[in-house]
């Protein structure tokens, strides 16, 4: 009896590619689907009061996160950001979703499952058809769709951004073959540049190494279509600089409340040579996620000569210099591989210029399309249909087995305070979010716990002090309401410890929301005058609809009404506080 093979000779065809990629991107992601906004979700969508279908026509004059409670200063990093599209689709899905999370996941997962089609597609076409190298190429595309390190932007729903970018940017290079022979095709290839720099700002770089792989592969006949390429994308890449400037005021974010800002060209490379050892780890191997980094999470050098600084500086080099031969080799698996690496890190690193954030897995989703190519060329000829095709699905198995520790961590608010509290200690913006969500559930003490590990391994932030302020203060305010139960030695504890942090307070001006703080300590202090004046300074200089704003003017009215017994506000200033109240103003 002849031994039938595993798979047929056949296998894979393009039904295959489709059909297993979509279900792989489907079980790796889907259990996530129920989990809440997470992180930047919350400002880009759930606070972002500009995001409605009847301001979609404005929105192209917009920055990213457009007025969002917790960030109105226009020196805030977020505001530097320009991606209309993602923006766009947020305020259609939000008028048809509301506030639930669940559907506007469900399109970031078509997003990726296409990203995961067209890596497969990419790689069959760099690497000699479907029929020579489909096996590879469908290995590439479900090592893509399950990879762990997605979770970020698949679940996060602000990862539309990186995957529409990616997506677009992948297309655009299958699409170079049919502009050869049709020049419409160039034109489709100029406008998904065009998309994938409004989904995201490196999409910029997106046609540079596009044109690189149509010049390496060029035939006779293709210059005047190479040359009509270039001058559509200068001209759509000027009109973007121009629109760009006109609608945030500039190219960049300022140097204030930026990591790396104020740190030596040395120094930030030495920082960002380490990140770099820790993509490579997480592209690797990635068991352990984060929704934020700071650079003491990293092993941080100072010098470039620190080992780890070596060995990242070692890898950058090596990956530039693959990236390079494979052009002049003529190998443009390799030079797509490697560029692909480079276009999605290069401009996040901080290196050049500093951005609005350290290092993010969902930085590493087009890199992770450009790693699975070289892992497709490396595999080519040699992953059968016997065994070896059988152990390549150790690997997929695996991914997904971390993306569902990754989902169970994420849908429990709690778990995921506990983690980042135990385990991070050195990482003060987890250290905050561990805090708050602790603050949330009313234990204080852990949350207290946070606040102080952030103030020691963030010295020259205020953050802190705001958030155990707005601590103690919740917890005496629970105690009066009965949430919690009374204790009058803990009361007394808690009053001392609030009279400290109001010095804080008092010397931080209109710093966030340190006046309504200040004003509320003062309120639980029955110094109601005093009182009066922080909330009157927090409605006068906080943004319209702003939580702490309605706040204070309910507590305003409050005093007005139950405390003093007779009106000290001129009337016109009661009518302002109700308006305030009702939203209306």
């Amino acid at each position: 009896m002849v031994k039938q093979p595993l798979v047929n000779k056949d296998f894979p065809t393009h039904k295959h590619l489709f059909l297993f990629v979509g279900i792989a991107a489907l079980i790796a992601f889907a259990p996530a689907l129920p989990i809440r906004f997470l992180q930047d979700d919350l400002g880009v969508i759930i606070q972002n009061r500009d995001l409605t279908v009847s301001n979609i026509p404005t929105m192209a004059g917009k920055s990213y996160w457009g007025k969002v409670l917790v960030f109105e200063e226009p020196w805030r990093p977020g505001h530097y950001l320009y991606r209309p599209l993602p923006v766009m689709m947020f305020a259609v899905e939000k008028a048809l979703f509301g506030m639930t999370a669940w559907p506007y996941r469900i399109i970031n997962l078509l997003f990726h499952a296409l990203c995961s089609v067209l890596v497969a597609l990419l790689c069959a076409r760099l690497l000699g058809g479907w029929k020579e190298a489909g096996r590879v190429s469908l290995f590439a595309g479900l090592l893509f769709a399950v990879h762990a390190v997605h979770f970020e932007p698949v679940v996060h729903i602000v990862g539309r951004a990186e995957i529409g970018m990616t997506a677009a940017t992948l297309a655009a290079f299958l699409c170079i073959d049919r502009a050869r022979t049709d020049t419409r095709w160039i034109y489709v290839m100029i406008v998904l540049g065009l998309a994938a720099t409004l989904f995201k700002e490196q999409g910029l770089l997106g046609p540079g190494l596009v044109g690189a792989y149509w010049l390496m592969n060029s035939e006779p006949g293709d210059r005047k279509n190479l040359i009509r390429f270039a001058i559509g994308t200068l001209t759509w890449v000027v009109i973007y600089l121009i629109v760009r400037e006109w609608a945030i005021d500039g190219y960049g974010p300022t140097r204030l409340y930026l990591p790396l800002a104020n740190h030596s060209f040395g120094h930030r490379a030495a920082i960002m040579s380490a990140a770099f050892v820790k993509y490579i780890q997480l592209t690797i191997a990635p068991w352990d996620i984060l929704l934020n980094y700071h650079h003491i999470r990293l092993i941080a050098p100072d010098t470039m000569l620190s080992p780890i600084a070596l060995l990242g500086l070692l890898a950058t080099v090596g990956i530039i210099a693959g990236s390079v031969i494979g052009y002049r080799k003529n190998r443009p698996d390799l030079m797509l591989g490697f560029g692909f690496i480079i276009i999605g890190l290069g401009p996040a690193s901080n290196v050049f210029f500093p951005v609005g954030l350290l290092m993010a897995e969902r930085l590493l989703y087009l890199p992770t399309a450009g790693v699975c190519l070289l892992i497709a060329a490396t595999l080519k000829g040699r992953l059968g249909t016997g065994r070896r095709m059988a152990i390549s699905v150790i690997p997929l198995i695996l991914m997904v087995a971390l993306c569902w520790n990754h989902t169970w961590l994420y849908k429990d608010p709690m778990r995921v305070a506990v983690h980042y509290a135990r385990n991070y200690p050195k990482a003060p913006r987890l250290q905050e979010m561990a805090g708050m969500t602790f603050e949330t559930y009313k234990r204080f003490e852990e949350a207290r716990a946070c606040y102080l590990r952030q103030r020691m391994f963030d010295p020259e932030s205020k953050r802190p002090d705001i958030n155990m302020a707005r601590g103690t203060i919740q917890e005496l305010q629970d105690m009066r309401l009965q949430v919690i139960p009374m204790d009058e030695a803990r009361k007394t504890i808690l009053t001392g410890r609030m009279k400290q942090e109001m010095v804080r307070l008092k010397q931080f001006g209109n710093f966030e929301e340190a006046p309504f703080h200040l004003g509320k300590a003062l309120y639980l202090l029955d110094r109601f005058d005093e009182a009066k004046i922080e909330f009157l300074n927090t409605v006068h200089n906080s943004e319209r609809a702003s939580g702490p704003r309605r706040e204070a003017a309910r507590l305003l009215l409050d005093m007005e009404r139950f405390k003093f017994g007779q009106n000290r506000l001129l009337p016109d200033l009661i009518d302002e506080l109700e308006a305030v109240l009702a939203g209306d103003l």
